[in-house]
């Protein structure tokens, strides 16, 4: 008895492969019967049945989802935070809080949760670093985004504020130095051509006011918003908020067992 109980423990800790075989009529360099992978399936029910003639194993299984999106395991027990953590820093010793990457988070919670070796998590389609809009903030003056050429070396330079740089002051001081600039503070329109009397030539690009997009900045892609998991939740919770966010991303199991985000 002992060593059947044994064996019983055994195989509800074990994941099994399911294959469908199709009796090959047709091609005779193939084998009898063909073989299509199903899947690997996690073991949920496990009985024998003993009789005169013979021995009955009946099992049940699930797809490997079942770990991360609690029928069998992936349950919550505690609130938790997939989206931060603190980090300590080395010069000063206080800790800080610091965004995880989203891909850093699936990896990390499905390698946690379902127990899954890395090398079987693949995460396709999903850059580590995003685009961070920058919105111009100041309620006093407009922001200029303009082009400015050199023709003495005949570079070109770009500059977000007309205080940025030596043309830019003189414009702001001295309009009448550009020959085409209408007044101190007056908007000329984009696209807007001005020459000074050294021969530099200033293209206006795009004004700014409080509120504007004024360009953008590559940052870590992390999850926009907490990113909390409450009891009684399960990981695929947290996949699921994650995919909203993205859009058009999907995560499930492969024919193979292999995590696919």
């Amino acid at each position: 008895m002992a060593q059947y109980k044994a064996n019983l423990d055994w195989a509800l800790r074990t994941k099994f492969k399911l294959y469908i075989g199709l009796k090959n009529f047709i091609n005779p360099e193939y084998d009898d019967i063909i073989y299509f992978k199903m899947g690997i399936f996690v073991l949920t029910s496990y009985t024998t049945q003993f009789n005169l003639t013979g021995f009955t194993i009946n099992i049940q299984g699930r797809d490997k989802m079942c770990l991360l999106n609690g029928d069998v395991s992936g349950t919550l027990m505690a609130e938790t935070d997939f989206g931060t953590i603190w980090e300590e820093d080395p010069g000063t010793g206080i800790y800080n809080k610091k965004d995880i990457p989203i891909k850093t988070i699936i990896r990390d919670a499905v390698h946690e949760y379902a127990q899954e070796s890395l090398s079987n998590i693949i995460i396709n389609d999903l850059n580590t670093c995003g685009v961070e809009l920058l919105e111009y903030r100041a309620k006093s003056n407009p922001l200029y985004v303009y082009e400015s050429y050199n023709p003495s070396n005949h570079k070109i330079y770009q500059s977000f504020c007309f205080e940025q740089s030596t043309y830019g002051k003189q414009f702001a001081s001295n309009p009448e130095f550009w020959s085409g600039a209408v007044g101190q503070g007056k908007w000329i329109g984009d696209g807007h051509k001005m020459t000074a009397e050294d021969g530099a030539e200033l293209t206006v690009l795009k004004r700014a006011d409080f509120g504007e997009t004024v360009g953008f900045r590559a940052t870590d892609l992390t999850y926009a918003g907490d990113l909390i998991a409450n009891v009684g939740d399960s990981v695929t919770s947290i996949f699921d908020k994650i995919v909203k966010m993205l859009g058009e991303f999907e995560y499930f199991y492969d024919i193979d067992g292999h995590f696919v985000f």
